[in-house]
């Protein structure tokens, strides 16, 4: 199993965006200061993957390298690396708080991998990997407004550090699937806050803004404060689901399902009387005619359970109220007609589909909200704003990894 690291900004990017519904992968390449550009661009539909757990390694590598082939040949290159990311593993968040004594001497880079080191072991529990490490804040005798404290003095430095954990099982799982189609990962990252950072504007990641990531297994919650990741949550339920419903409903192929939830679907009240109907073929060979408020009656009592999910999620997340109005949607399950208005009901907030941005040459049929996780992968490995806090499978023990993790991460 192998997890690479970054060292320095990179010219180039491939990202593979690992879907329950869909896989994506996207080269890019950039020259400083100018625009992110997409050079390559590969997807299909996902296989050996069910409510974004792999259930078959070897079905789900075969799709992967499906994709990143498409991508590389449109490119006319090789990779060799992806950005990958996980929308399972039951992610938890935990703020750890840190202090050491600096009296003695300027403070240095040391002081701050020795606070990083303390709070990554008050994390660390059997069976789970820190995913993402997050610096909330430094603070010199008490003094909490210090963005950088190298080079000052005092007598205390202290930090809170957002650590998100996942399952390792899920995590080591995702990255030797990705090796069995002979490329490395060099970073892993939450789908919702890959997504957040293509759906958001920048106001609103330092004002205080929540993403939902409607997804094909899941649905992911993303919270960013200051321009910081703060809070992450998945749901293990989403867009699939509701194909389920309507093929259990109707007595349809899954084929047949989805193609009624996204092109005649929709989750306001039916205006034409249920007049309207539809052609639908049935499991056996035989059709029958549906009217659109028998199809919309199935579709909205699990979209409404989803998001009723996610205010619940929101409201004990602790940013509730700094929350405020700014509610971003992403993922497929936006583009569901009227998903917009039922959440701004069920949330009782201001609410916008986000329309991923960061990147130039999109193809079109890569630029809406469903592609908004890949979008935020490449943008965020590009510019090197997310390291990876895991180093699974890399070289030497336990503490090599951590002193390697520690002097990347700052």
């Amino acid at each position: 199993m192998r997890l690479l690291s970054r060292h320095n900004r990179q010219s180039s990017c491939a990202a593979l965006d690992i879907g329950t519904s869909k896989m994506s992968c996207l080269i890019t390449e950039t020259v400083r200061g100018e625009a992110i550009k997409v050079v390559g661009f590969g997807h299909r539909r996902s296989e050996g993957i069910r409510n974004g757990l792999i259930v078959d390694i070897r079905e789900a590598a075969e799709c992967i390298r499906s994709t990143v082939h498409a991508a590389e040949d449109m490119a006319e290159r090789r990779i060799n690396t992806l950005a990958i990311n996980l929308t399972v593993g039951d992610p938890n968040c935990a703020i750890r708080h840190a202090a050491v004594d600096v009296s003695a001497h300027e403070i240095s880079d040391h002081d701050i991998e020795r606070l990083r080191a303390e709070t990554a072991l008050q994390s660390r529990r059997a069976g789970e990997s820190i995913l993402h490490s997050v610096t909330l804040r430094f603070a010199i005798d008490g003094s909490a407004a210090i963005r950088d404290p190298r080079g000052m003095y005092g007598q205390t430095l202290s930090t809170e550090i957002l650590h998100v954990t996942v399952k390792s099982g899920a995590l080591k799982s995702l990255i030797r699937c990705v090796n069995l189609c002979d490329l490395d990962v060099e970073s892993v990252t939450i789908s919702s806050y890959a997504a957040a950072w293509a759906c958001c504007e920048q106001d609103e990641r330092r004002l205080g803004v929540a993403c939902i990531d409607l997804g094909g297994g899941t649905t992911g919650l993303a919270v960013m404060v200051e321009d910081r990741l703060v809070h992450v949550d998945t749901l293990p339920i989403g867009g699939t689901h509701i194909t389920h419903d309507i093929a259990r409903g109707l007595g349809v192929g899954l084929a047949t399902a989805e193609r009624l939830k996204t092109v005649h679907g929709s989750i306001l009240p039916d205006t034409g009387g249920g007049q309207d109907t539809i052609d639908v073929p049935l499991l056996g060979g035989e059709s029958q005619q549906i009217s659109h408020a028998l199809l919309n009656g199935i579709i909205r009592p699990r979209m409404e359970e989803i998001l009723e999910l996610v205010r619940d999620r929101i409201e004990t997340s602790g940013y509730n109220t700094i929350i405020g109005d700014r509610v971003v949607l992403s993922g497929g399950g936006a583009l569901l007609h009227g998903t917009k208005e039922m959440a701004e009901v069920i949330l009782n907030r201001r609410v916008r589909v986000g329309i991923p941005h960061g990147l130039a040459a999109l193809p079109e049929t890569a630029t809406g909200p469903a592609f908004a996780t890949n979008i935020g992968l490449a943008v965020l490995g590009l510019n090197a704003i997310h390291r990876p806090a895991t180093k699974l499978g890399s070289r030497g023990g336990l503490l090599n990894r951590m002193g390697l993790w520690l002097r990347e991460s700052f």
